[in-house]
């Protein structure tokens, strides 16, 4: 299932072992690299970082290679959360720290991990922060994402995520079975069995590369997230994004039987209530400030991009499995 170049045994005590899961990264995998190796320079940390190359067809394995990196490359596709319970399967870090392969570590984010160490590896934590945005990011990434940022949330994204290796471990990694939402799942199971705090730390500072520049690129990405949010009947109902998607095929459904039925006004009920969410989504995640009518506009998209991914997770029999 895979190979392993660049994999000797450790000579000493690892503290930190950066995991990052590569798919056709060769764009940005070096600068990730350099940026650890930069945000670490003259801290008191002995680290490894671990490329696990998820049979990739573009460069992004002899690219990798040319740094400090171990890679570790699969033979076959999977999912991304069986590629970062592989990257710690091997790592021997005291911490672990998962990244994506397009975020990239601040000097800040060194500083502030060499503050929190001792808590992070000792006490029931779960931390890292939500992704900055690049200071180019186009008109979609500002009115979507960059509202974000500082906002309270129940669980870390797998972009910057920092988590013991004995509490990840104690918590099962994460669920090979979910392609997409993994790292939610893996923070609520967390918190419910073991009581573990997450912290979202916004001095914990990374710069996500990869958001979505474009509209087309948005709505592939949330059409791609959503299929995490059906994975299990359990998640389908206790997550409020799959709740809000479902209230809406049934407002559609409800719309639809109303029309058939000679009322013209029930697809006037689907139009306003769709609207109405809309507002509502994008008044909770911007407030209102000059992102509000950009955020309204990419909340229908987001809700379009959802209610699609159902149809796919349902196509491929594999809604509430």
């Amino acid at each position: 299932m895979l190979a392993m170049s660049k994999i000797d045994l450790p000579t000493q005590e690892i503290d930190i072992s950066f995991i990052i899961p590569a798919y056709n990264e060769e764009k940005y995998i070096v600068l990730v690299i350099n940026s650890i190796n930069d945000a670490l320079k003259n801290l008191p940390f002995v680290y490894e970082i671990i490329v696990v190359d998820d049979f990739s067809s573009d460069n992004t394995v002899k690219i990798a290679q040319k740094t400090n990196a171990k890679i570790v490359k699969l033979e076959n596709r999977v999912y991304p959360s069986m590629v970062r319970n592989i990257g710690a399967t091997i790592s021997s870090g005291k911490l672990l720290v998962f990244l994506d392969a397009d975020v990239l570590l601040t000097r800040e984010w060194g500083i502030e991990l060499q503050k929190n160490y001792e808590e992070i590896l000792n006490k029931p934590i779960i931390t890292g922060s939500v992704c900055s945005i690049p200071q180019s990011a186009s008109w979609v990434i500002r009115a979507w994402f960059g509202p974000i940022l500082c906002k309270k949330r129940n669980y870390i994204n797998c972009g910057n995520l920092v988590v013991s290796r004995s509490l990840f471990f104690q918590n099962s990694g994460f669920d090979k079975t979910l392609e997409t939402c993994e790292d939610y799942d893996f923070c609520i199971r967390a918190r419910n069995n073991h009581s573990v705090i997450i912290i979202n730390n916004p001095k914990l500072m990374a710069i996500h590369l990869g958001y979505p520049e474009t509209l087309r690129a948005f709505f592939n990405r949330e059409r791609w997230h959503g299929k995490g949010n059906f994975g299990s009947v359990k998640m389908a109902l206790t997550n409020k994004n799959s709740l809000i998607v479902l209230s809406l095929w049934v407002c559609m459904l409800l719309g639809m039987a109303l029309l058939f039925s000679g009322m013209l006004w029930g697809i006037l009920f689907f139009v306003f209530y769709l609207f109405s969410m809309s507002v509502l989504f994008a008044l909770k995640r911007c407030g209102i400030s000059h992102n509000i009518f950009p955020c309204i506009f990419l909340s229908h998209v987001w809700f379009v991009a959802r209610c699609i991914s159902l149809l796919d997770v349902s196509s491929k029999r594999k809604l509430f499995v």
